[in-house]
């Protein structure tokens, strides 16, 4: 995943061996900063995918092997919030993908394995709502991997 926010800081997630995020300046790498590593706990990521950064600089990051949404202050790691629900229920992840908070503050998200996309509210969970199923007719996904909201 990529992100550029609005002062042109660019924001990676580094999927895979490092498990981590990137914040850099622009494109010469100027002030690079890593975070993360692999792991299942605090500070730590299994396959991070998508990356958002809002105007107040909180970080929200897809951690698709956890199957989880984690919401973060800095690159430090300050205040890690995680949303994650019940394993098979419907308030869960699957696969988190693509994500974009939108200008009200609701979080969307490409669910790609329950092949779906999921809007809350908040980092609580608050009113989950999923479109989609499996497959190819309307209302129907295959392996949504992002989404963007205007």
């Amino acid at each position: 995943g990529v992100f550029v926010d609005g002062a042109g800081k660019i924001y990676i997630t580094d999927f895979g061996g490092n498990n981590r995020i990137i914040r850099m300046d622009d494109m010469t790498g100027a002030n690079w900063i890593a975070f993360g590593g692999y792991g299942t706990g605090k500070n730590q990521f299994t396959s991070p995918r998508g990356i958002y950064a809002t105007s107040a600089g909180q970080i929200y990051v897809t951690d698709d092997l956890n199957n989880r949404l984690v919401r973060i202050d800095d690159m430090s790691g300050t205040n890690w919030t995680v949303l994650s629900g019940p394993p098979n229920s419907t308030d869960h992840f699957n696969g988190p993908a693509g994500i974009w908070v939108d200008k009200n503050g609701k979080i969307y998200i490409a669910d790609y394995r329950a092949a779906r996309i999921v809007r809350i509210d908040d980092m609580s969970g608050t009113k989950w709502t999923t479109l989609g199923v499996p497959g190819t007719g309307v209302n129907q996904f295959r392996v949504p991997l992002g989404v963007m909201v205007r």
